[in-house]
């Protein structure tokens, strides 16, 4: 004894309409062509004002708003692909500008070592041509000043003799004066024999 569904459970209408839909299109009658416009709903006229309405809207959104879109996007592909060049150029110069910026950097770091050498060489020369004018001129001077010492040291010399000798004559004159002049006659001839 098998209850019929009808009896026992609820069927929501939705799936009534639709099971009454499917009995009707199961049905001989809907298989006409009749059958079909009318159980969608379309008429002729209609479909066709419908169809005449959407190429119309198609045109106008193709027209004014499809086309504006479209070459909008078609413009900022283009300046993006621009942009994406130009950035790419500028990486590659920027690469460039800093292998050139190191190339140029090592090359005057070796010129300003190079004239760093060659100034500390100059220096060193002119230090060593300094030190040598100086040995040469305190030499100069050392000889200059031995030189004059030795002059003066003569001249010193020759003024104590001679002030010996004023000195020796006053003194032989002081006793001359008390001796005979004959034995001092004598006596000058005896010291020029033995002085030459």
């Amino acid at each position: 004894m098998s209850a019929s569904p009808s009896e026992h459970s609820y069927v929501p209408p939705a799936v009534a309409d639709l099971d009454a839909t499917t009995a009707s299109v199961a049905s001989p009658e809907a298989q006409s062509p009749q059958g079909v416009t009318e159980l969608f709903g379309l008429s002729g006229p209609l479909f066709l004002a419908q169809l005449v309405n959407f190429a119309i809207v198609a045109a106008v959104v193709s027209r004014f708003v499809a086309k504006p879109i479209l070459a909008t996007l078609r413009e900022r592909s283009r300046l993006i692909a621009e942009n994406i060049d130009e950035s790419d150029r500028l990486k590659s110069e920027l690469t460039a500008a800093e292998k050139s910026a190191k190339l140029e950097h090592a090359k005057m770091l070796k010129e300003s070592q190079a004239e760093t050498d060659r100034l500390r060489r100059a220096a060193e020369a002119e230090m060593a041509t300094r030190m040598k004018e100086a040995e040469e001129e305190r030499a100069h001077v050392l000889a200059a000043g031995q030189e004059k010492l030795a002059l003066e040291r003569a001249k010193l010399v020759d003024d104590a003799a001679a002030m010996a000798a004023e000195r020796m004559r006053k003194a032989v004159l002081t006793v001359l004066a008390d001796a005979d002049p004959e034995l001092v006659q004598k006596s000058v001839e005896k010291a020029w024999q033995g002085a030459k």
